[in-house]
């Protein structure tokens, strides 16, 4: 079931998702936003002396999967306007997933986590991907609003806040 859904989520990630975003989205290639980002960081540190400068910052997503809040997945999809049956059988999934432990080669009681999305669940990437919209749209806001100013990029036509 879970191949299933990350197969039908796949088609449809090219409209919802931000065209910066290029992992695990069909057509696009994550070496173009390692290669922009190096670009940009080539930039940042061949800015002239007493010249305006930039800042960036690295955000260290390793451990999001376990933190990624359940509550926080359906409220993304539903801002997303995914239908609410499509919610429920995702949420599903994502849910019904419980661990059990051997110590000292004695299985323990299982437990069911509260929140996180396992890695290696086929939707798992997908899904984080698409609450990493939030943030992008925040981040986007905040340039809107002028408080962030994206990096100039192609001889300052294109600016860009996040990759």
């Amino acid at each position: 079931m879970a191949k299933v859904l990350a197969n039908m989520l796949k088609l449809i990630l090219p409209t919802i998702i931000s065209s910066t975003q290029s992992a695990y989205v069909p057509g696009r290639l994550i070496a173009d936003n390692v290669i922009l980002a190096f670009e940009a960081l080539h930039s940042m540190q061949s800015k002239m002396k007493g010249s305006k400068g930039y800042m960036s910052l690295k955000l260290d997503m390793s451990k999001a999967y376990d933190r990624l809040e359940w509550s926080f997945i359906e409220l993304v999809m539903e801002r997303m306007s995914f239908n609410r049956k499509w919610i429920d059988i995702i949420l599903n999934c994502v849910k019904t997933i419980s661990y059990s432990l051997l110590i000292n080669g004695i299985p323990q009681p299982g437990f069911t986590p509260s929140r996180g999305i396992r890695q290696g669940d086929p939707e798992s990437p997908y899904l984080f991907i698409i609450c990493s919209k939030a943030l992008t749209q925040i981040l986007n806001k905040a340039e809107e609003a002028k408080l962030i100013t994206g990096l100039p990029m192609a001889r300052g036509k294109l600016h860009t806040s996040h990759l």
